[in-house]
């Protein structure tokens, strides 16, 4: 490819947006909202996933408020394991020794999938791959506990201002069916009278 060839290729990929408001753009070739929004030292792109003027300005309120609550400082480059630790270290107190048990094995099997990304960074594709990898190994009531756990501790990290939204909250729980209790049939257990 020569090069004038190659100029014309990244200037038919490069996006063209289009600003329609404050924080509000528009991209010029699918007519897609987007949202820019700086807070602190830190810019927040974000696809308001519409093309619709009146649902855009809606999701963008929605969003300055989520990065209005965030944090700026030091915290904001804590680990999932970390945020983990502190929201264990607030909560523990109202449980049974059983369940902070419980938890911290949760916790410590979720930290490998979540390990070099800030809890800030944290998306919802991250979820869904150890949802992928493990989720089709595990016992049901496992699963459960486990999402749980993910859901309260990206809770807290929201609660704290660490993230603008909780990335595991459209996880579904899974159903968990009783096994049917057998009981032996009446005549069998006059036979062996």
């Amino acid at each position: 490819m020569d090069a004038e060839a190659l100029g014309e290729a990244k200037a038919a990929r490069k996006l063209v947006f289009h600003r329609v408001a404050e924080n509000l753009h528009r991209l010029e070739t699918s007519g897609s909202y987007y949202a820019l929004i700086k807070r602190g030292d830190k810019q927040f792109r974000r696809s308001l996933k519409t093309k619709d003027r009146k649902l855009a300005d809606r999701r963008l309120v929605e969003l300055r408020a989520q990065v209005g609550n965030l944090t700026i400082g030091d915290d904001a480059c804590l680990s999932f394991e970390q945020v983990a630790e502190r929201w264990k270290a607030a909560t523990q107190h109202g449980l049974k020794p059983s369940t902070v048990l419980r938890r911290e094995t949760c916790v410590r099997n979720l930290t490998p999938f979540f390990k070099g990304v800030t809890v800030r960074h944290i998306q919802p594709q991250h979820c869904e791959r150890w949802l992928t990898a493990r989720g089709a190994k595990m016992a049901p009531q496992t699963m459960v506990h486990k999402i749980d756990t993910m859901r309260l501790v990206f809770d807290y990290a929201v609660r704290i201002g660490l993230m603008p939204a909780n990335p595991a909250k459209d996880f579904k729980r899974c159903k968990i069916i009783a096994k049917p209790i057998e009981v032996p049939h009446t005549r069998a257990v006059q036979e062996t009278q």
